[in-house]
């Protein structure tokens, strides 16, 4: 099943001020891809405790 993500506005300011910084985007890019198509992560994306 596939899912649309909904960006916020606080997400898009992050997102420019990590390209500001030159942070590599493509670890963001490939979390939002799985995001969407599986609505899952997994173990090694989600949050610490």
């Amino acid at each position: 099943m596939k899912y649309r993500i909904i960006a916020t506005s606080r997400f898009e300011k992050d997102v420019k001020r990590c390209k500001k910084r030159n942070l590599p985007m493509e670890k963001l890019k490939k979390v939002i891809r799985l995001l969407e198509e599986t609505g899952k992560l997994p173990p090694e994306y989600v949050n610490h405790r």
